[in-house]
């Protein structure tokens, strides 16, 4: 088997079928198979896509997180590379086979590739991101242009004749890695239930030489924010607890407390907040000093 494909669902029934249609429809020239993984849901994607023969599902009885489905369905696969590709996604061409190629005549330091993301009017979408770090963090709590906010960061715009690009982690939208580089290094760390998996993910494959670039052939429309659409409290949660995770992993722990601090003193104003219920605000502010 050339490529295994990895979705996960959660109450997202269309959105999966949708995205599974379109590999269907659009891959030929390499082979390959489809593994859907199903945290619990509850909106009757189990009635549906277990009776799709054209997948292997596996259906999970409590919602174990986005890496961690992930790690289900890796034991399961059998291709030489394997593609973690979002359900709120969905093919536009032959961008198996493109990741595929590309792939197989790539450097071996070489070990996730990602694609130029579009949203549903076919302008490009957030395809990448930086590696977090308290500098960056603390500025943009500072200039409340955050990553807990609901701003968005400019698109990066890119140039035609600048690929492959190496960046410093693709997003978890769609990621095609080398199944070699997992059976070296592991795939998801599964303390982190979700938010910022795919970014620890690749900092260890970084910390131990390997890189990740963007290729611009396969055309992939991702329907951002579709599989979880409320900026709830509970996101905000998981979010930050994402990414403190991440930080206090991979940095000095006395850094990391002063870092703890400050964040906190930052994040005091969300209690004025009024986007959330006065009950969240609490929640968020718990949530930082207890972690």
């Amino acid at each position: 088997m050339d490529v295994s494909i990895i979705l996960v669902n959660y109450n997202t029934k269309e959105l999966t079928k949708n995205c599974i249609d379109s590999i269907i429809k659009q891959t030929y020239g390499v082979s390959f198979e489809i593994i859907v993984v199903d945290n619990a849901s509850t909106d009757g994607s189990k009635e549906i896509l277990e009776k799709n023969p054209n997948i292997i599902y596996i259906y999970n009885n409590k919602n174990l997180g986005f890496g961690n489905a992930n790690n289900i369905g890796f034991t399961k696969a059998t291709g030489k590379y394997i593609f973690l590709l979002n359900s709120d996604t969905y093919l536009l061409n032959n961008a198996i086979y493109e990741f595929w190629k590309f792939a197989e005549s790539s450097a071996k330091e070489i070990a996730c590739i990602g694609s130029i993301l579009y949203d549903s009017q076919l302008n490009i979408n957030t395809s990448e991101v930086e590696f977090p770090t308290f500098k960056k963090i603390l500025s943009a709590s500072l200039n409340k242009f955050n990553i807990f906010s609901k701003k968005k960061e400019p698109i990066k715009k890119y140039k035609e004749n600048n690929f492959p690009q190496e960046v410093e982690a693709i997003i978890g939208a769609d990621i095609f890695i080398k199944r070699s580089v997992i059976e070296e290094l592991g795939l998801f760390d599964p303390n982190i239930f979700m938010y910022c998996e795919e970014i620890d993910l690749q900092k260890r494959y970084v910390n131990h030489g390997y890189r990740s670039v963007l290729i611009n052939n396969p055309r992939i429309v991702h329907l951002e924010g579709q599989s979880s659409k409320k900026f709830t409290a509970q996101r905000n949660i998981m979010l930050t607890n994402g990414i403190f995770y991440y930080l206090h992993k991979h940095n000095n722990k006395l850094n990391y407390l002063l870092f703890r601090i400050c964040f906190l003193i930052l994040k005091l104003p969300i209690l004025f907040n009024y986007h959330y219920k006065l009950t969240d605000r609490f929640k968020i502010i718990y949530n930082l000093i207890r972690l």
